[in-house]
């Protein structure tokens, strides 16, 4: 149970903060970058933190930013928020709309703006260190407030992790995160203990062929052919060697190959996407995949050196698993501070966040991720009616309802860092 004293004003404390707050809010929607470019955010997060007083570590896995706030010995909480943005023209109308443009990974030109409310965690990050700052007289420890670079593209919680974040700093004794969520009404939570997201693996399977003229196929061994048997073939993975009650996902969401109409090609390459809550069954996936490609080549007379062959790209993601005992501690105490009836029970997502890298160490650190609402209940009520839909996130026309929004995310987060850091 929370001291009412302290429930009161950790609000005041937080409302007082709000016209600064959302003013820092406008500014990261309105300057939104791309994941591994995020160089002036975190310049303007690592200056608000310094104003704070907090002891700031810059270019940690690229533009990854650590504001370290020590208030005595205790327990050390790190608070995370991510800080990068999607390559997408906004068409929200807002009067702080993104105008912003900048160069995707082929070096081309995009547009950019913050679709999946990382304008929100990174605001939120500046308003609790503000508001645990202004209440040290409630709490003990240390707590680190992170921002993250690059959660969208390249998992930049492990180039963080892979850049000593741990060795420089320490373990800490738990880690936070919330994530917006527009289908949870403004002033709600969504929370539940154990898996909250899937893990991923995304890999390439190359089909290798003879090509040849497209006039003599009886020539060659042709790989566009096999590769749409392939692709049909994996479909069966899900559907005949996964327990119909457990998640699991194997998408090809690209396929290359070819540059001429009459020319077979040498090779082609799918991309895919692996999903599955359990690692062990994300792993037999991977085994599957291999296996059933290379069973269709072989059938197809191929040799042996010309079998599929796979490659992981990029990061694997592990799944997010919120620990136990930590995520009923929280419920209690965002029933507290937001009130009756404001914390939802959340369903796992099929989708992965790079978050779970915190929890990979030895021992585990016990992490908890919540879902904080953004939308008005009137929309969602209408929405479910069969009124205009609610933009989900990483569309163009998403925007959280600020009216709300941050105050709940700044008291739900600086409640749960100060729960777990008592003062003595």
């Amino acid at each position: 149970m929370l001291d009412q004293e302290l429930k009161d004003r950790l609000r005041k404390e937080t409302e007082s903060r709000l016209p600064w707050l959302e003013e820092l809010y406008k500014h990261f929607h309105a300057n939104p970058e791309l994941s591994g470019q995020e160089e002036k955010t975190a310049a303007r997060l690592a200056e608000e933190l310094s104003a704070l007083g907090l002891k700031v570590h810059t270019g940690i896995g690229g533009h990854g930013v650590v504001g370290v706030m020590q208030n005595g010995q205790g327990p050390t909480v790190l608070i995370r928020g991510d800080m990068d943005a999607l390559p997408l023209k906004e068409i929200t109308g807002l009067p702080y709309a993104s105008q912003a443009t900048g160069l995707n990974h082929d070096g081309l030109e995009t547009p950019v703006m913050h679709a999946c409310g990382h304008d929100v965690h990174t605001s939120n990050l500046a308003g609790v260190a503000a508001v645990l700052d202004a209440m040290r007289d409630y709490w003990q420890g240390t707590v680190w407030i992170l921002g993250q670079p690059a959660e969208e593209a390249i998992g930049g919680a492990n180039l963080m992790l892979q850049d000593g974040l741990y060795e420089r700093l320490g373990r800490p004794d738990l880690a936070l995160a919330l994530h917006v969520d527009p289908g949870v009404p403004v002033g709600s939570v969504a929370l539940a203990a154990g898996v909250q997201s899937s893990c991923s693996h995304a890999i390439d399977l190359t089909v290798r062929g003879k090509g040849g003229h497209g006039a003599a196929p009886h020539r060659t061994k042709d790989p566009v052919v096999l590769a749409a048997q392939i692709v049909m073939a994996l479909q069966t993975i899900v559907s005949r060697e996964v327990k119909p009650s457990e998640m699991a996902v194997v998408t090809v969401g690209a396929i290359h190959g070819g540059t001429k109409r009459n020319i077979i090609p040498e090779e082609v390459v799918l991309n895919l996407t692996l999903r599955a809550y359990d690692a062990g069954l994300a792993e037999n996936l991977v085994k599957a995949v291999k296996r059933t490609a290379q069973g269709i080549a072989q059938a197809q007379g191929l040799p042996e050196e010309l079998w599929p062959r796979l490659e992981p790209v990029d990061t694997s993601y592990p799944p997010i698993i919120n620990d136990e005992k930590l995520t009923q501690q929280l419920k209690t105490v965002f029933e507290e501070v937001l009130g009756e009836g404001t914390v939802v029970e959340a369903s796992p997502i099929t989708g992965s966040e790079d978050f779970s890298f915190f929890a990979q160490a030895d021992p585990p650190v016990p992490t908890v991720m919540y879902r904080l609402g953004v939308t008005k209940k009137e929309a969602l009520e209408a929405e479910a009616d069969g009124g205009p839909s609610v933009a989900p996130v990483h569309d163009p026309r998403f925007y959280p309802d600020l009216d709300g929004s941050l105050a709940a995310a700044v008291v739900s987060m600086a409640a749960a860092a100060m729960s777990a850091m008592p003062k003595k």
